[in-house]
């Protein structure tokens, strides 16, 4: 998996589109014109013109744009005609009159459609290039939803509040391309509660990243609340590896409520044979190779107001409390940022898959002019091949060889997503 939108950020700038030079055409954004590698599109192919895309674009003109006024409040997706020429609003804006070259609030609709039609082409190459290096065979979840531990504690077993910030410190392990997060978190209270705050915090942030509030109704049981947004621990921890996370509550907070303690060793693995910790056991291998989960608490007088970030040196930690609380974690392979750093290397590839997808709909277009109906006939040709045209200089077996060219080493990755021998699938195991 990757992050559609980030990648397709990424990509664009890297080739650009070259202007027609009939100047009866509106001119294009300077988000597509930009080209980090001195490469434009219209070279990749003599059918791949401003013109041809015209032709197949919808007819813009004769939508029902808002006619543009100084005193308008511009809404993002909305078309504006402004001087006979119509525009797409790019982001929220007012008192920003439309000119869609190095404008950054509006963009012609012509090279509004042009700059979507690459996009979709920048997450089409990627995908397909994925699948065939066989990588994304990892991009299904490492861990599922994954719980640290099954069970419940047991009712003799509550912990005494003491005023304390009490939960689990998380460490994320130094892994490439490795996406974790939180789905949801348990807790088990010996009484009802309602609204109770479940805080998250970071070490590098002083304010809490997320709050959660916890509403319980059943006394002694173990119940679930997911988080509205899920939490990303890697998107803090690029920007500090030796960060942790702290996931909790303030025992202040539990008025005439404890929680119930599972009796459960933290820092050893469950017993092997044992049945019953089969769930367990595996959870430890699991989840221990990609975090270290520890449980740890702050005592009163280390608390800050405005329930700001804690002292570090105040940590104390235990090895068998914790303190009812029971966290689902996921964990999936994220080839983002591998893909940023990589993509000068697709900048072949990427001509191939544009010039074949937009060349491909010229070939399938429906429009019955006659103009349109000969760029139909000649699209097909160029994309599929024929009798003039064998199949080895069709777009379509070129865009296959370009594919194939791209082997990217990924021996030097230090990650279970980037495999020497994928095809195997994943194997988790114990850590040593």
């Amino acid at each position: 998996m990757f992050d559609t939108a980030t990648v397709q950020a990424g990509f664009l700038s890297l080739i650009g589109w070259r202007n027609t030079p009939n100047t009866e055409y509106p001119r294009l954004n300077e988000q597509i014109t930009e080209s980090a590698s001195g490469l434009y599109y219209n070279d990749a192919h003599p059918l791949l013109t401003v013109e041809n895309i015209e032709a197949i674009a919808p007819d813009f003109d004769s939508m029902n744009a808002i006619t543009w006024d100084e005193d308008l409040d511009c809404k993002a997706g909305s078309l504006y005609r402004h001087e006979g020429i119509v525009y797409i609003c790019l982001v929220d804006n007012k008192d920003n009159e439309p000119t869609g070259v190095d404008d950054d609030y509006f963009a012609t609709a012509l090279s509004n459609y042009i700059a979507d039609l690459t996009r979709t082409s920048i997450v089409k190459l990627l995908q397909r290039w994925l699948v065939t290096r066989k990588i994304a065979g990892t991009n299904r979840s490492l861990l599922d939803n994954w719980k640290l531990f099954d069970g419940e504690g047991r009712s003799r077993s509550s912990v005494i509040g003491e005023g304390r910030f009490v939960g689990f410190e998380i460490k994320t392990r130094s892994f490439n391309a490795i996406q974790v997060v939180i789905n949801q978190v348990g807790l088990q209270l010996t009484d009802a509660v309602t609204d109770l705050l479940i805080y998250v915090y970071h070490s590098s942030v002083p304010d809490a990243l997320t709050t959660v509030k916890f509403t319980s109704a059943k006394p002694y049981g173990f119940v679930w609340k997911s988080f509205e947004a899920l939490l990303d621990f890697c998107k803090y921890s690029k920007n500090d590896t030796t960060g942790a996370f702290y996931v909790g509550y303030y025992e202040d907070d539990l008025t005439a409520v404890m929680a119930v303690n599972r009796e459960l060793d933290f820092f050893t693995p469950p017993c092997g044979g044992c049945f019953k910790d089969t769930y367990n056991r595996l959870s430890y291998e699991r989840v221990n190779r990609f975090v270290r989960i520890t449980p740890f608490l702050i005592p009163a007088g280390g608390l800050k107001e405005g329930r700001t970030l804690f002292d570090l040196s105040d940590i104390a930690y235990e090895t068998s409390n914790n303190f009812g609380l029971n966290l689902a974690l996921s964990t999936r392979c994220d080839y983002t940022d591998f893909l940023l750093e990589q993509k000068e290397l697709f900048t072949g590839a990427l001509m191939k898959q544009v010039a074949y997808d937009i060349i491909y709909a010229m070939a399938f277009q429906v429009r019955k002019d006659p103009a349109a109906e000969a760029l139909r006939a000649e699209a097909y040709i160029e994309v599929k091949g024929g009798e003039m045209k064998g199949y080895k200089h069709a777009l379509e077996y070129q865009l296959d060889q370009e594919i194939q060219a791209l082997n990217i080493d990924t021996s030097g990755f230090d990650s279970p997503c980037f495999q020497k021998f994928p095809n195997k699938g994943l194997r988790l195991g114990a850590i040593t």
